[in-house]
């Protein structure tokens, strides 16, 4: 369940103010028509039996807000942030024409970098990306060095989701980020996948403390072969869009890919 923090996530000031992961201006370029949606988790258990919960929500979910930032952060870098973002991301949110340079790149990942770090907390307990990150990206303004960013021109068809979150625990050498556990005792996570949608703009960020892991050909193959990274940044010069567009199909298999082959090598890592 979401909740307030009384600290903000990134510089630790309070008290926080009511933040919208999807800013307004969004919405003239993406509809938002839904009257209520449901939220489903599932949870593999050590025995590998799964626990799966779900949840109706009202309203439409990319008009929901989290009290998790103060209001210096989000009135002055996040509000920063969004507006330098927004001439480069509508073009990609509606599959238009354009070209994304090293600037551009670094600004898209930094967005999506903060809107995942912001919407994690719609489920505190699957919350992955650490303090070391999220301060990371408030003193530098770009995308953590622990996060490879992907996006791609999708044309939707009937294929659903809008957002997918895949969290799980790395133990193996976990050196100086090693994670505590939660209030109750239950361990936390401290590698993530998250696929969201925007329009035409489908990202997928993977994060994980362990270079090794994060850098891994095998993890990433299926998805450097029909995504373009921007992050960390790969090609000087992106023509937009790719071509051809995601399929549906498509869309599902790289929403679920590096998080699917991470659980299947489980015990390589350690997990």
């Amino acid at each position: 369940m979401a909740r307030a923090s009384k600290d903000c996530i990134f510089c630790g000031g309070h008290p926080t103010t009511r933040e919208h992961i999807w800013a307004k201006w969004s919405r003239k370029y993406i509809q938002m028509p839904l009257k209520k949606h449901s939220s489903g988790t599932a949870i593999i258990n050590a025995d590998r039996s799964v626990t799966r919960t779900n949840k109706i929500w009202g309203g439409d979910p990319r008009q929901r807000g989290l009290q998790i930032v103060c209001k210096t952060c989000n009135g002055r870098w996040m509000s920063d942030l969004q507006k330098a973002s927004k001439p480069i991301l509508v073009p990609l949110i509606e599959g238009k024409k354009c070209v994304l340079d090293q600037k551009r790149q670094t600004l898209v990942s930094a967005w999506a970098a903060m809107t995942i770090i912001c919407a994690e907390y719609f489920q505190p307990k699957s919350a992955a990306i650490s303090v070391v990150d999220r301060r990371s990206l408030y003193k530098t303004k770009t995308a953590p060095s622990s996060f490879r960013i992907w996006i791609g021109d999708y044309g939707r068809g009937d294929w659903r989701p809008h957002w997918g979150h895949n969290s799980l625990r790395i133990t193996e050498h976990e050196g100086p980020q090693g994670w505590t556990v939660h209030p109750d005792g239950t361990p936390r996570s401290n590698t993530q996948v998250t696929t969201f949608v925007v329009g035409r703009l489908f990202i997928q960020v993977f994060s994980c403390p362990f270079a090794e892991i994060l850098n891994a050909r095998r993890i990433s193959q299926a998805v450097d072969a029909r995504l373009v990274q921007i992050w960390p940044i790969r090609t000087q010069v992106i023509v937009w869009p790719p071509r051809p567009a995601l399929s549906d199909r498509e869309a599902d298999n790289l929403a679920g890919h590096i998080f699917d082959h991470l659980d299947r090598a489980g015990t390589a890592f350690g997990v």
